[in-house]
């Protein structure tokens, strides 16, 4: 996710840039959002759009805070980045508690595992890197 990028600043833009995209996907129409994430058909209704784009809002407000933060003091950025590690990894394990149940494809899981799971590295870090500046 962090890939070609150089210094604290740098990486947070992208990171937050990326949280704002991936949240706007939940504003895509059903039919093309479910194949972009590999839900079928049968599997979306009512409630799994309303979270979808309530998750979407989510990330796109967390996305915004990230960039509004970039020039924050260095223990609020930390404490930031925290908070973004933690509902990262919050996902992770809502993930894993859904692809244990065997009640959804394990595609949608697993997408949601390289994403999550590569977001929850770059704000791990960001946390490092800011630690290792103090």
């Amino acid at each position: 996710m962090l890939l070609g990028t150089s210094g604290e600043r740098e990486e947070a833009t992208r990171i937050g840039l990326l949280r704002i995209a991936i949240g706007g996907l939940g504003f895509l129409p059903a039919p093309i959002a479910r194949r972009l994430v590999l839900i079928p058909r049968d599997e979306v209704t009512a409630s799994t759009i309303f979270f979808t784009r309530a998750f979407g809002i989510r990330n796109m407000v967390m996305g915004l805070w990230t960039l509004a933060q970039r020039d924050a003091e260095r223990a609020r950025r930390r404490d930031w980045y925290r908070v973004n590690a933690a509902v990262d990894a919050v996902d992770l394990g809502l993930l894993l508690m859904l692809a244990l149940s065997g009640k959804r494809t394990r595609a949608f899981p697993g997408i949601g595992f390289a994403l999550g799971g590569s977001a929850l590295l770059a704000w791990l870090d960001l946390i490092e890197e800011l630690d290792r500046a103090a």
